[in-house]
């Protein structure tokens, strides 16, 4: 919010009126700073002892440190306008100064810190004007908004992730020519082996069932051949079935 002309800082915090002429200032500057010499004077020399500052000194002091402040203010250094007129406050707690102090403490943090300075200056200042009134309304319901975003918002629920399986490896598989030749030839095995043992058993037997026998039987190379073949089938059978099945080659580019 723009702040206008009619709402500039008071320069005086006695309440007849909003501040003091140019003129009168740079004509008390030599008088003050005579007046400081010879105080000065006086200390070092012993003639007076310390003593308490008066009212009046309080409330001349806290002028100074509120004029300083206005000036700092002007200058757009609010971080120090706020040191010089929170000093002034503390010395003379004038309506203006709250004013001037809600003012300042606004554009250094325009959130919580104002609210209060804010509420008191609306409050007990009678003499604002109706321009100065409504800008320092928006500035304390801007301060409201602000110290309400402020506020920490509920944290989040836990993000659970439920993980995610990983996909099984590609299962490799014997081609189809080895599961039939490798069971075609267990089987061819198996029955070259027994037969050719009962061949080869038989060897040497007669022929005819009723003696005197005519003719043996000579089956023992046939008999034995076929075992051979037989055990040479079933042998690469088995293998052929046994052999792990290759794995499966990765796609190219990957």
């Amino acid at each position: 919010m723009n702040e206008s002309k009619t709402d500039a800082p008071s320069a005086r915090a006695d309440g007849n009126t909003r501040g003091p002429g140019r003129g009168a200032s740079v004509c008390l500057r030599p008088f003050a700073a005579a007046r400081s010499v010879l105080l000065a004077a006086l200390f070092s020399s012993g003639g007076l002892h310390a003593a308490e500052p008066s009212a009046q000194d309080l409330r001349e002091e806290a002028a100074r440190l509120n004029s300083r402040g206005i000036e700092l203010y002007k200058k757009q250094q609010y971080g120090p306008a706020v040191e010089q007129l929170s000093a002034a406050y503390r010395l003379d707690p004038d309506p203006s100064i709250v004013c001037n102090l809600a003012r300042a403490q606004y554009k250094l943090l325009p959130g919580s810190a104002a609210i209060p300075y804010l509420e008191k200056c609306l409050a007990t200042d009678a003499t604002l004007s109706e321009a100065s009134r409504q800008t320092l309304e928006g500035y304390l319901k801007d301060a409201r908004q602000r110290a309400a975003s402020d506020e920490p918002e509920p944290a989040p629920a836990p993000l659970v992730v439920s993980p995610v399986p990983l996909p099984s490896p590609p299962q490799a598989s014997r081609p189809l020519w080895r599961w039939a030749l490798g069971g075609g030839l267990v089987t061819a095995g198996a029955g070259l082996l027994i037969g050719g043992g009962v061949a080869w058993s038989m060897h040497g037997q007669c022929a005819t069932p009723d003696p005197p026998c005519e003719r043996i039987y000579k089956t023992e190379p046939g008999g034995a051949a076929a075992v051979v073949l037989g055990s040479a089938a079933l042998i690469g059978g088995v293998v052929l079935l046994a052999l792990p099945a290759a794995r499966p080659r990765p796609a190219a580019g990957k």
